[in-house]
């Protein structure tokens, strides 16, 4: 619902049940800015978009809700999956930005330009940098370069159990819960509820209990003849934001063709 503005039952998510429903989180689509800054190659190598900085363009986007006096806000949460903010770290422009911060570095090497060498020499500084920073001086540096009062970085992922027809076993499908290639700009603080739904009851036939204030249950089957026993839980819950048009997205991340990934559907 976070990520994808949206939780969308698919044969992915859900392959065993009901499939084809939607629930919408009303994001404004005005609040979606679709920005190319990197393509994942199908041998999952990267190639760049020189032509922007995600650093300079999260900036001024934060500015910018900074300074909407009807529709922007002061403190400001940044949120991404965490191989998003790593490929973003290891842009070329970003690299230069944390290599050689004052523009102090002019390296004259043979054949190059002043800026060019100084440029790569930069890289290869960040590049050690990065390798020896923490995941969270690496934050640290972000949220300072973006002028964000909060970063997130989404790690969790969630298993789908599927079952395999000619093995008869199950097989699990790991998914993101925050998906790649977006990156959420949203106010501090709480932006939702998480709402749960009444699950159906069973009749007096079948031996059940409920569970997390009635909002969950567990139902228990026996077959006398086949001498099996069954247990089955269901609890449902649901993501609402509750201010949908607070929440500015981009898009940042393409697929090459022929790409395989293991994102989700339902984050």
């Amino acid at each position: 619902m976070l990520s994808k503005r949206g939780l969308y039952i698919t044969r992915e998510n859900n392959p065993d049940s009901i499939v084809g429903v939607k629930f919408e989180s009303r994001v404004p689509e005005d609040n979606v800015t679709k920005e190319k800054w990197y393509t994942v190659k199908v041998d999952g190598t990267l190639e760049y978009v020189t032509t922007v900085n995600h650093v300079m363009t999260l900036k001024k986007k934060i500015r910018e809700l900074r300074m909407d006096q009807y529709n922007g806000y002061t403190n400001v949460r940044v949120e991404m999956n965490y191989r998003t903010f790593f490929r973003m770290l290891e842009h070329p422009e970003v690299l230069e930005m944390i290599g050689n911060p004052n523009k102090e570095l002019a390296i004259l090497v043979a054949g190059l330009s002043k800026n060019t060498a100084a440029s790569a020499k930069a890289q290869d500084v960040d590049r050690n940098q990065l390798l020896e920073w923490s995941d969270a001086a690496a934050v640290a540096w972000f949220k300072s370069a973006v002028g964000a009062d909060e970063v997130k970085l989404h790690t969790a992922v969630v298993g789908v159990d599927k079952l395999d027809s000619t093995t008869k076993r199950y097989k699990t499908k790991k998914l993101n819960v925050f998906e790649e290639g977006v990156v959420l700009l949203r106010p501090t603080g709480n932006i939702g509820i998480i709402q749960p739904v009444q699950v159906i009851r069973p009749d007096k036939e079948y031996v059940y209990a409920n569970f997390m204030n009635g909002w969950g249950i567990i139902e228990y089957f026996y077959d006398g003849r086949q001498k099996t026993q069954e247990w089955i839980s269901e609890v449902s819950f649901l993501a609402v934001p509750t201010c949908p048009s607070d929440l500015h997205y981009l898009e940042v991340e393409e697929i090459a063709s022929g790409t395989t990934t293991t994102r989700t559907k339902s984050a």
